[in-house]
Order: C-alpha cells, then sequence, then structure tokens
C-alpha cells in the first residue's frame, strides 16, 4: 500500500469513484460531473489548501481516495469537543468495488496516519464523523483505535465523533482535553 498527493490527471479517476453507489451512499450522496470534481477538488491540489487530497494505491493500483485537514482551520463545528491544537480532521472512501470487504479500509486508515499524518505533519489526535449507519466505516475506524465521543455531528442530531487519541503515543482522552 501507498500514499501520494492528488493530481489534476487523477480528477477522472475521482469522479468516477465518486459515482459509485457505496460511495455516493455514504460520501457524495448524489451523482457528480467531472466539471463539478475539477471546481471542488481542484483547489484542493493546492499546497496551501485547507484540505490536502491523497489517493490510496494497492499495488501501484488506484484504490481510494483519503483527505485530511487540520481542525483549527474549520469553523466552530468541533469547538469545545476537543482541545484542536494537534488535532487533524480525516475522510477516506475506497474507490474500487473489488477491496471492499477485504480490510483494506483499516490498513489505510492505520498506514496514513503513520506513514503520513504522524511522521510529515506531526499530527496528535484524528477526528472523523462517519454517519451512524455507515457501520462499515465505523467498523474500520475502531479497529485502528478510534473510539465514540460525546457530541453531535454538525449536519445530524445524531451521528457521533470518532477520535483517534494521540495515535503516536495512546494517550487517554481526558489527557487530550477531548469530552468522552
Amino acid at each position: 500500500m501507498s500514499f501520494r498527493p492528488l493530481a489534476i490527471s487523477d480528477l477522472p479517476q475521482l469522479h468516477a469513484w465518486l459515482n459509485r453507489s457505496h460511495v455516493l451512499e455514504f460520501y457524495g450522496q448524489r451523482p457528480t460531473t467531472l466539471e463539478d470534481v475539477t471546481h471542488k477538488y481542484g483547489p484542493r491540489l493546492s499546497p496551501t489548501s485547507p484540505v490536502q487530497p491523497w489517493l490510496i494505491f494497492m499495488d501501484s493500483h488506484p484504490a481510494g481516495y483519503v483527505q485530511w485537514y487540520w481542525l483549527v482551520d474549520l469553523p466552530p463545528i468541533v469547538e469545545g469537543l476537543c482541545n484542536l491544537a494537534g488535532a487533524a480532521g480525516l475522510d477516506v472512501f475506497i474507490g474500487e468495488s473489488a477491496w471492499l470487504g477485504r480490510g483494506l479500509g483499516s490498513a489505510a486508515i492505520a498506514a496514513f496516519i503513520h506513514e503520513v499524518l504522524i511522521p510529515e505533519y506531526g499530527v496528535e489526535r484524528i477526528l472523523v464523523d462517519p454517519a451512524d449507519t455507515n457501520t462499515r466505516a465505523i467498523r474500520a475506524y475502531e479497529k485502528v483505535g478510534f473510539l465514540r465521543v460525546a457530541g453531535p455531528r454538525f449536519d445530524e442530531d445524531t451521528a457521533p465523533y470518532y477520535i483517534l487519541f494521540d495515535p503516536g503515543i495512546s494517550s487517554v482522552p481526558a489527557q487530550a482535553g477531548c469530552k468522552v
């Protein structure tokens, strides 16, 4: 498994994935055009974009998408949930159907955290907010060590946040200043 930042030449592949039923169900939730994808993701290709998009590769073939961002760059949606210093948000999907149900999600999440986010950016905590009905994603996050914490998502009153606390040193929620 490997990762690399998303490139302009990857946008057609991203467009195809965003229109697959298993991705639409929880990620995009509506079909999109290549023009829409270019409009939304093109600006994220800049190293100064607050959202940094990457591709997940298996055997040198694109298999999925991951993006990360510093939580301090978000509106005050998560304010009060956790100490935002060193905290990042993470969004992931497996684009290739052949890789679903084979453990790639949890493996990709763990590898991206330990090969990219910690060593290259010094991330200390990671927050994800899967839909409470997205049991496949929740299982993948929990396998990696994410814990469910109090607080509804900004767009749904019932969906919880999951946080991986200090992934490099495995500390506990209270030490990270987070509500549990």
